[in-house]
């Protein structure tokens, strides 16, 4: 029984973490987050572990790493981009990231896998809340990522918890359904927690973002707050916390509900 229940586990759970030491609560150094990356990449629980966390603008010092240089393993990563509230600007600096990583030693590239960027929305694209605007910026992002790779990387897009945000998720998420009908590269990501308790979603924003995510078949990646696995009270910030189990399972419940419906011809 105990070797059926882990199987199931390793299958909700595989590759679904990815790692973020160098991000509160944790806050390390690059050296230590990256030495903690290859430790549990060789550990008992390594089948939950997926890509390495780090900004674009870090690259270059990871690439210096001792750890890094003499790793026999090959590094998945998941860069983060520079942010700016004005549109225009935020493409300049996307590019640049895009340019400067690009520039970086064979040796980097030979040892590492670029699969995804993340990003947050700038907040005038956000204020503006143009269904044209949003895909016209998802479009500009791929146009750049396609200019310089040869394969396909994954942009997954936060939406800022500002305003009108239950309005402004069913326009992003379905902006980037249409974005995908063309280059099939691009997820949403909510963040679920962060220093303050106003960065905690409520349960009803985690469940419009999974039904949405859900509706238009849209990839769905959340982001803080999740090194607990289950919801609890956090006395330090007097909040409750999102555990990585309730959204996960709530995540997969969702997705076995559509699936019945839409399987049930009713």
């Amino acid at each position: 029984m105990k070797q059926n229940i882990l199987k199931s586990v390793k299958g909700f759970l595989h590759n679904t973490i990815d790692y973020a030491g160098l991000f509160p609560p944790a806050s390390l150094n690059l050296e230590d987050s990256f030495d903690n990356f290859v430790e549990y990449s060789n550990g008992s629980y390594n089948w939950m572990l997926s890509k390495f966390i780090c900004p674009f603008r870090k690259t270059k010092d990871l690439s210096l790493l001792p750890g890094f240089k003499s790793s026999t393993q090959k590094i998945r990563l998941s860069l983060l981009s520079a942010s700016s509230l004005k549109t225009d600007e935020f493409l300049l600096l996307f590019k640049d990231d895009i340019l400067s990583y690009r520039k970086l030693p064979d040796e980097f590239h030979d040892k590492s896998i670029f699969e995804t960027i993340e990003l947050k929305f700038p907040l005038e694209l956000v204020e503006r809340n143009s269904k044209d605007n949003i895909r016209i910026f998802l479009d500009s992002l791929s146009e750049i990522v396609k200019e310089h790779f040869d394969h396909r990387i994954f942009i997954f897009c936060e939406l800022p918890l500002i305003g009108d945000f239950d309005h402004n998720l069913k326009n992003t998420v379905k902006e980037i359904c249409e974005h995908n009908e063309a280059f099939n590269d691009a997820g949403f990501k909510l963040r679920t927690g962060g220093t303050d308790p106003s960065d905690i979603p409520s349960p009803d924003i985690l469940v419009s973002s999974i039904r949405q995510c859900l509706v238009h078949n849209v990839t769905l990646k959340f982001t803080a707050g999740m090194h607990h696995p289950i919801r609890h009270l956090d006395k330090g910030m007097n909040a409750k916390m999102h555990g990585f189990i309730n959204v996960f399972g709530a995540a997969y419940w969702h997705f076995v509900i559509q699936f019945q419906i839409a399987n049930s011809g009713k």
